[in-house]
């Protein structure tokens, strides 16, 4: 489901629909989703983001970005959407166009200087550049389409994927693992914290229980403990887990990541059990 704000673009999509209050919510002209139920309200576009893995997306279209970044809206769509709960991933900002340099170091759109558009100044492109990065070290993500097809194209692509990968629930696992957090909004230097979490793809995986064994065990390394796992004859007296059958865990993972389907249920989880004296 593809949601548009209604005064916010110059286009249609076939099959979209169009919101009244999507950009005063989310800070976004669009929102992309699996499912087929408005956002209106916060409640329901918190439910689109927390569990349809929905994202919203801001459309900068030719010279509109060089005005955004000028009077400070841009900066501000990101802060609403953060506000409105979307993580990095659900946070897309798509400039809409050719930008290019002159000779001068200006910003010129479609091969066109700002002031053409009608702007009262030149822009550097350096500002643009400087906004791009801002917004991806922020905690967001950036997409250049250059023209109001391509734009259309990958929001169609957007949509399908997410629906096909609505039952995903791996993808959520990892979605969580490459959460980057800010420490602190108001910090002049943003400083990054990605966190480290791979406990949760082996909790999704195995469960929360015997994950939490396994990833003691190997040192927080998860990398370790998918190799333990993975392992044909463990050695259970220095683990002191009880891995089973190394092949058939490697089958159960496969199928749990998608690379092999039909294998075995989805939803099958693996047992590993605290054991003493390695037995």
């Amino acid at each position: 489901m593809i949601i548009i704000q209604r005064d916010a673009t110059k286009f249609e999509i076939d099959g979209a629909h169009y919101s009244q209050t999507l950009e005063s919510l989310t800070g976004a002209d669009i929102l992309v989703s699996a499912v087929g139920m408005p956002a209106d309200t916060q409640m329901l576009v918190s439910e689109h983001l927390d569990s349809n893995r929905a994202i919203l997306v801001q459309i900068k279209i030719g010279a509109d970005i060089a005005s955004s970044i000028v009077d400070g809206r841009l900066i501000n769509s990101l802060c609403a959407m953060k506000e409105v709960g979307a993580s990095p991933q659900q946070r897309w900002l798509l400039p809409v166009g050719v930008f290019t340099e002159d000779d001068d170091g200006n910003l010129l759109v479609n091969s066109k200087k700002t002031t053409d558009y009608g702007l009262p100044q030149l822009l550097k492109y350096s500002a643009y550049e400087t906004a791009i990065s801002v917004w991806q070290l922020r905690g967001g993500c950036v997409y250049n389409c250059y023209n109001v097809v391509q734009l259309i194209k990958w929001l169609q692509r957007r949509e399908k994927w997410l629906i096909d990968h609505e039952t995903d629930l791996t993808v959520d696992a990892m979605d969580r693992v490459n959460k980057i957090e800010l420490s602190n909004d108001n910090d002049p230097f943003q400083i990054i914290k990605r966190a480290s979490k791979g406990y949760e793809v082996l909790a999704h995986l195995i469960g929360p229980k015997t994950a939490e064994a396994l990833w003691k065990k190997s040192g927080n390394n998860f990398a370790q403990a998918m190799a333990w796992l993975t392992d044909p004859s463990p050695d259970l007296g220095m683990l002191g887990l009880k891995l089973g059958s190394g092949k058939v865990n490697e089958l159960k993972l496969r199928r749990a990541f998608r690379a092999l389907p039909g294998i075995i249920a989805a939803n099958h989880q693996l047992e590993i059990v605290e054991v003493e004296n390695g037995k």
